[in-house]
């Protein structure tokens, strides 16, 4: 039986008791679990198991017109029902289809909104056939429409991001339509500036989950009010920090040390000044080469430690300086130090778990350190996944540096991932688009902003309304393509209806329809009834042998 009603209400219908409004609601919920043939298959039930002596198509007569009745008395309610029972048998009736092999939203639109338009439909299977083709086609439409304009479920990307407890907005979440959607309102005035600080807190989060990950093996977390360099630097020293609780075990060379710094100047030479290389080496001589013991050649204990530390606070202090030559400095004596560190592990070899750990934080944080360096002009020290995985690229270590290349560096599925959810770049933090000055004065636009800048708000302030948001966006998807079936099944009736004209009883092909003010040749046991369905448009029954069989002749 089709979704909207399909007979007339009798002129004097007997008073509906709590349990048939009950059995009412529960067929039209059957109507959707059973793609419109539990009609049908009460009818058949009741003819042949329940002994009430009424035939096949008497019991179908009934049923249908105590249907009819309700739909015509509540035409919402009962649309709502239906789609309540026919979105579970869509969706796992979609799923089912894919595990055998169909692939495709279209494809199984096509074959659920054809199954749809064929139970909805009346009569002998080739008479069924038009309706179910058209409700094929449209089932195929409407689901590839939804597949494509309608945001999904979280991405798994997402999801990964979300478990390392980053806030990611509801665009970044379900990616595809929802996303398109978002970046373009954080496009427009005012609601710009609140979307793109949601995405920095986002981005900053990021940051602070990857230094996390890094400095794991130590046992220690970035502050949550901590970003960029300043985020940077509390890692730097948790690693410092690591190093000095077992520096005073260990010792180091002066020879070797000196080669180092002359082989990272020489490195790092072609990308740096004279004023750099300068700063360089006076930096380099007055932390840690001057304080080797001349007689020994050796440093080790409380001047390792001392060493090390003010090694570490000078790079920091060069690199978020406004000078490009210190930052070339910096960035040179962040190189000794890993040098320093690498040296203390080949000399130290049975140093023990302490010196392991607090290695393995500092291997892990040299990609974090060539982001944040790149990032530090103009963007705080704050950097992208982008930026990430280029210090990660930087960071290999070994002759063919293939690590990265083939996704095994530490943190790169995590990098990777976060690239593909939050972009490339840092939002612009500034006014989205141009002011103008002239909206300021649109009572429809100060109205709209009134309410929509509030509501903004709420949604990118974070917590529960932001999960609530994306759970409602991610429900638009499943929840059209649940219900394109049915729907589908609904078009096809009211495409196929005109193609059909009077074609079902005899009948109805001698006179005018009735309410056209012009008198119907009279049928011996037929009777016409119009109603209004839906949506309004008047629709004309043709009634037979008291009532048992009905049949649409007219739109």
């Amino acid at each position: 039986m089709a979704t909207l009603p399909k007979q007339r209400k009798h002129a004097a219908p007997m008073e509906r008791t709590g349990m048939d409004v009950a059995f009412d609601i529960g067929r039209q919920i059957a109507q959707g679990l059973t793609f419109g043939t539990a009609d049908e298959a009460e009818a058949f039930f009741r003819s042949q198991f329940t002994g009430s002596g009424l035939s096949y198509d008497e019991e179908i007569g009934k049923i249908r017109g105590e249907m009819g009745r309700y739909q015509e008395a509540h035409p919402y309610m009962s649309f709502f029902l239906e789609a309540v029972g026919a979105l579970p048998s869509a969706l796992i009736g979609g799923a089912g289809l894919a595990r055998l092999g169909v692939k495709g939203a279209a494809k199984i639109g096509a074959i659920e909104g054809g199954l749809y338009g064929f139970g909805a439909a009346e009569g002998t299977p080739a008479e069924r056939a038009p309706e179910a083709a058209i409700g094929a086609g449209l089932g195929a439409g409407m689901s590839a429409a939804a597949q494509r304009l309608l945001p999904g479920r979280t991405t798994p990307e997402a999801r990964q991001l979300l478990e390392e407890g980053i806030p990611l907005t509801p665009g970044q979440r379900l990616g595809g339509a929802a996303r398109t959607l978002e970046e373009r309102i954080a496009g427009q005035q005012f609601y710009g500036d609140i979307i793109k600080g949601a995405e920095t807190r986002a981005m900053q989060a990021f940051n602070r989950s990857a230094m996390d990950k890094a400095i794991k093996p130590i046992g220690v977390k970035v502050p949550k009010n901590l970003t960029g360099q300043d985020a940077f630097a509390y890692a730097h020293n948790a690693v410092s920090d690591a190093y000095q609780s077992v520096l005073p075990k260990l010792s180091v060379s002066s020879d070797a040390m000196e080669r180092f710094a002359i082989g990272v100047l020489a490195e790092d030479k072609l990308g740096m000044t004279d004023a750099a290389q300068e700063t360089f080496s006076r930096k380099a001589k007055a932390t840690l080469l001057d304080r080797f013991n001349k007689e020994t050649g050796t440093l080790s204990g409380e001047a390792l430690k001392k060493a090390e530390s003010d090694l570490g606070q000078e790079a920091i202090s060069l690199m978020t300086s406004g000078s490009s030559v210190d930052r070339d400095a910096g960035r040179a004596l962040f190189d000794l130090q890993t040098a320093l560190r690498q040296q203390l592990v080949k000399e130290n070899p049975d140093a023990g778990a302490g010196l392991a750990a607090a290695n393995e934080a500092f291997k892990q944080l040299l990609p974090v350190e060539k982001a944040v360096t790149v990032a530090a002009t103009g963007q705080g020290g704050t950097f992208t996944p982008a930026q990430l995985l280029r210090g990660m690229k930087g960071a290999q270590r070994g002759p063919r540096k293939t690590r990265f290349a083939k996704g095994e560096m530490p943190m790169q599925p995590f990098a990777s991932a976060a690239q593909d959810v939050m972009g490339r770049t840092i939002p612009d933090s500034g006014t989205a688009g141009r002011l103008d000055v002239m909206s300021l004065t649109d009572p429809m636009r100060l109205a709209t902003r009134a309410v929509g800048i509030p509501l903004t708000s709420m949604i990118y302030g974070g917590g529960p309304t932001m999960a609530a948001t994306t759970g409602l966006l991610g429900s638009a998807r499943p929840l059209a393509r649940g219900m394109s079936p049915m729907v589908a099944a609904e078009g096809a009736q009211r495409i196929e209806d005109p193609m059909s004209g009077l074609l079902g009883i005899p009948s109805a092909e001698a006179g005018m329809l009735p309410g056209t003010g012009e008198a119907r040749i009279p049928e011996p046991g037929i009777r016409y009834e119009t109603i209004t369905d839906r949506l309004g448009n008047p629709v004309t029954y043709a009634i037979t042998d008291g009532g048992a069989s009905m049949t649409r002749v007219t739109p």
